[in-house]
């Protein structure tokens, strides 16, 4: 994998091959791509003249159709159409990942080509192949192939052969999922897979060998069987994305692989995808396709944050992918980011370390075959460049810096695999109450504890399973210094979720399980006072079945047990009177702080002022706005011995260096 710092202004440049327009019909994704005008649009979006329009706004990568799954052969004529779309970027500096197929085939055109195909589709647990989930939703004629079948991953391979040779510059993967297959194949594989990993059936999955099992036909998240089958997928995906990376690099060393698993989507990656986040540390880049397009929702701040920090912890950087379509009366059409919002993109992706997307449906078809915005609009390509430029200086500034965030949220593949939703939503809980109150925060990965140096406080959102191992990590970051805040039976059960008679953590906690305690205890929150972690017994973030809280305890109070578990110097404050403002902490190489601040909302803020504690009391900072430019603020000390300045109108983003 390369740590890349190059910056990347990304966007969509017609993902999909025309026949796929035609094949499937009417609107797909806000776009009339089988209208009579779409061919003439499709060979537009490969002309000189689109390449030159991207280079003009900025843009300098895009991802184009290569393989959806029709076959290469099928395909061949658009694959030549990609060919000439990566020479004519490459004049203009632009350049190209290639779509890469994974998770559907079309058997209608793929068996002329390589007649073993007809057997990949997945198979059900009643022997059929064909509807829902084992076709790509009412497009019935794109089947779900089974990984296993002999012949599925080397055609993929041969797919990247051809994308090298071509002249792609990355693979893109799109569906990279094991969304499970119950064929003869599989059977035994799984078979295969519990015989290597269950030391003691008996005990560990409650029969006397594994000769017999099936795979499961229900989503029984207690099961033992299915827990091993959803690890089983999840083993199956990750050797599928190594095969293709691997291939990729040792025919060009310099290709960059990217793929796409959802991230920051409502689906469970894990239980109903087969994927775990640790698979993607092969990749370059990850693409989150999400609905996070950065603004507010009701009082919910939408954000990237959860995909690019998740990603960072893997050593990632996160391509944003968010947008939608919109509806003119009964005609969906496509939902072009106007350059304001399109700022706010630009300013997250630098802050939380991603990449930017610049205006990611641009190139859309347009209705009556208008040509999309990025070639008919010049207003809209010098705002796109405006941003492109300024997002460069912000890019090279954060880049080589770290997250100095002195708090982490734990993400639990067990907690996400087999505890979802309930999990999931008080995780989501925590972190709009940490947003909305600017403490920054990064996460921790349960398989991957090592990302625990500089955090003071981890938080553990109903964590219920931690195995022994991790419980054992934690301790040993307790005895460093650090700091828990756990909720519920947070460590009650093991990574199988197998009920213990104590919690795992009881020693850090400074308390022990009961029936009484959780009675006595769900609204209040206990403080160890030997290590100062924090224990919430109740089930912060959740409800009863009578619609009350299952524990009152407000967050604001959370809040300020956070603010006191973490030293002053590490947590600056942040006060203004809007809840939509998010704050960045990172740590530049010669020690000076970067922070940095935005505003999610429509408003500009005008109360914003930032306390920091530090060895010395510099009198101005270094601050930067894109409307404002650079900026030396005067600071001032204020009565309990920290530093403060004052933030000009807030209306997008502000970045300060800070000495001392």
């Amino acid at each position: 994998m390369k740590d890349s710092d190059e910056l990347m202004v990304w966007t969509w440049a017609g993902w999909e091959p025309l026949h796929y327009y035609r094949r499937v019909g009417g609107f797909h994704e806000a776009q009339e791509g089988n209208a009579l005008w779409a061919e003439q649009w499709f060979e537009t979006l490969h002309s000189e003249r689109t390449a030159e329009a991207l280079a003009e706004a900025g843009i300098n990568w895009v991802t184009t159709h290569f393989f959806k799954g029709f076959g290469l052969a099928a395909e061949a004529g658009e694959i030549d159409q990609t060919a000439r779309m990566i020479a004519n970027c490459h004049r203009h500096g632009v350049k190209v990942f290639v779509y890469l197929q994974y998770g559907t085939i079309v058997p209608e055109t793929m068996v002329d080509e390589e007649p073993r195909s007809a057997a990949w589709p997945r198979v059900g647990p009643d022997g059929r192949c064909d509807g829902p989930p084992y076709t790509y939703g009412d497009q019935y004629w794109r089947s779900k192939p089974c990984a296993n079948q002999p012949g599925f991953r080397e055609y993929l391979l041969r797919c990247v052969e051809k994308a090298v040779a071509i002249g792609a510059d990355g693979i893109w993967i799109d569906n990279l999922n094991s969304d499970g297959c119950h064929c003869d194949r599989c059977q035994a594989a799984f078979r295969e897979f519990l015989a290597r990993s269950v030391a003691n059936p008996l005990r560990d999955l409650g029969v006397r060998n594994v000769a017999n099992i099936r795979i499961p036909v229900a989503d029984r998240p207690r099961d033992p069987v299915y827990q091993q089958w959803v690890r089983f997928r999840c083993e199956e995906t990750g050797w599928s994305l190594r095969m293709i990376a691997s291939k990729a690099r040792q025919l060009n060393p310099d290709i960059l692989v990217a793929a796409n698993i959802g991230l920051g989507n409502e689906i469970n990656y894990a239980a109903t995808n087969g994927n775990w986040l640790g698979n993607l540390e092969v990749l370059d880049y990850c693409y989150a396709e999400n609905s996070l397009f950065p603004g507010v929702r009701g009082e919910a701040i939408l954000s990237q944050h959860f995909p690019m920090k998740i990603a960072a912890a893997l050593g990632l950087r996160v391509v944003p992918g968010a947008g939608s379509g919109r509806r003119t009366r009964f005609y969906p059409v496509p939902s072009v980011p106007d350059v304001p919002r399109l700022r706010r993109v630009f300013a997250e992706s630098a802050m939380l370390g991603g990449h930017a997307a610049g205006g990611p449906w641009g190139l859309r078809g347009e209705n009556g075959g208008a040509d999309p915005i990025l070639l008919r609009d010049a207003e809209y390509r010098a705002g796109n460049r405006r941003l492109a430029d300024a997002y460069g200086a912000w890019h090279r500034l954060f880049a080589q810096s770290t997250d100095a965030a002195p708090v982490a949220v734990l993400h639990s593949f067990e907690a996400a695999a087999f505890d979802h939703p309930h999990s999931r939503k008080v995780q989501r809980e925590f972190e709009q109450l940490l947003r909305r109150h600017r403490i920054p925060f990064r996460y921790v990965l349960s398989d991957r504890p090592d990302g625990l140096e500089g955090i003071e406080l981890l938080i553990l959102p109903h964590v219920l399973p931690v195995s022994d191992e991790l419980a054992e990590c934690l301790r040993g970051f307790v005895r460093r210094g650090g700091k828990l805040l756990a909720t519920g039976r947070t460590s009650l059960y093991d990574e199988w979720l197998r009920q213990r008679t104590d919690y795992a953590l009881a020693d850090v906690f400074g308390v022990s399980f009961s029936n009484e305690l959780e009675s006595a205890s769900c609204d209040e929150m206990l403080v160890n006072p030997a290590n100062g972690s924090i224990f919430l017994p109740g089930e912060w973030g959740l409800q009863t079945r009578a619609g009350e809280p299952a524990c009152r305890v407000g967050g604001d109070r959370i809040v300020e047990a956070i603010r006191e578990a973490v030293s002053p110097r590490s947590l600056p404050e942040v006060l203004c009177s809007s809840p939509h403002v998010g704050f960045e902490v990172r740590r530049l190489p010669e020690g000076a702080r970067l922070f940095a601040l935005l505003n999610y909302g429509e408003s500009p803020v005008e109360d914003v002022e930032v306390r920091f504690a530090g060895t010395s009391a510099p009198r101005t900072v270094r601050a930067f706005a894109l409307d404002r430019g650079e900026m030396e603020l005067p600071c001032r000390v204020i009565g309990d011995g920290r530093t403060a300045f004052a933030v000009p109108a807030l209306d997008v983003e502000f970045y300060a260096v800070v000495n001392g």
